[in-house]
């Protein structure tokens, strides 16, 4: 597990790592994954059909949670970020919104 943030019910958002990394390179922000970790269960959930990324070097895990969702964001192989909207409790996730930068530090809902 690589970046987390705690949603309720005994679950963390996460990213996890789906290389095994050497000495050399285990701080590298590299081949992660979005995953639901379920502390009461000890289990990891990888989220389905998301795509395998990049990391922002440990500088931030943007995510924000509302309604039973979690928004997030994800840069391709070609640097288009997205935001994703993943439904904690079936794990899917749904593309959505391009942002035009290249680095999401955060994300909330203005009211």
């Amino acid at each position: 597990m690589t970046h987390a943030i705690y949603i309720g019910d005994g679950k963390l958002f996460a990213t996890v790592t789906t290389k095994e990394h050497t000495i050399d390179d285990r701080r590298q922000d590299t081949n992660l994954r979005l995953a639901i970790v379920d502390l009461t269960a000890e289990t990891i959930t990888l989220v389905a059909n998301a795509p395998e990324f990049s990391g922002n070097g440990g500088r931030s895990f943007a995510a924000f949670l509302e309604d039973g969702k979690v928004y997030s964001a994800i840069a391709d192989e070609q640097g288009v970020v997205n935001i994703y909207q993943t439904d904690v409790a079936t794990a899917t996730p749904t593309k959505g919104a391009v942002v035009e930068a290249t680095f999401v530090g955060g994300i909330t809902k203005l009211q």
